[in-house]
C-alpha cells in the first residue's frame, strides 16, 4: 500500500497528513489528518458547544459531516474553502479524522485549504488575544 506522510508545524501546533489507498479497491484515496493536542485545544477555544452539519465534496459526490459551531469573528475571518473541516467533530474529539477523495485534485485542494486556514486561525487567535495599545493625541491651537 503506497503511503505519503507530511507534517505542517507552526510553533507548537502540528498537523500531520497521511494518504493511503487499498490497491485491490482503489475507488478513493484516504487522507488521514492528525492534529497535536496543542492545536486541538487552540481550535476548541473558539468553538461553541453546538453542532452543525456541513457538506463535504470528495471530488465525486457531496457527503454530510458534523462540525462544531464556531465564534463568528473567527469563522468569518477564514477562507470559505474547506474551513468547515477544520472544526469537524471527529477531528476535535479524537485529534484525528479521515477523509475520502475520488480524485487527486480535490485532495490537493483540500490539503492546501486546510493548511492555509489552520495558519490563519493560529495567527488570528494570537494576534487578537492580547492587544494592549495606547494612543495619545495632543491638539494645539
Amino acid at each position: 500500500m503506497p503511503e505519503q506522510t507530511t507534517t505542517k508545524s507552526i510553533g507548537n501546533y502540528k498537523m500531520t497528513f497521511r494518504t493511503f489507498f487499498n490497491l485491490d479497491n482503489s475507488e478513493h484515496i484516504i487522507l488521514q489528518v492528525r492534529i497535536s493536542e496543542e492545536l486541538k485545544n487552540l481550535i476548541k477555544s473558539v468553538t461553541l458547544n453546538d453542532e452543525a452539519d456541513y457538506e463535504f465534496y470528495d471530488g465525486d459526490q457531496h457527503v454530510t459531516k458534523k462540525r462544531y459551531k464556531v465564534k463568528k469573528w473567527v469563522f468569518s475571518s477564514l477562507n470559505p474553502q474547506n474551513r468547515n473541516s477544520l472544526f469537524q467533530k471527529e477531528l476535535l474529539d479524537s485529534g484525528e479524522a479521515k477523509f475520502k477523495f475520488a480524485c487527486v485534485s480535490s485532495l490537493d485542494s483540500f490539503m492546501r485549504d486546510l493548511k492555509n486556514n489552520t495558519k490563519s486561525l493560529i495567527q488570528i487567535i494570537h494576534n487578537y488575544s492580547e492587544i494592549n495599545t495606547t494612543v495619545s493625541f495632543n491638539l494645539e491651537k
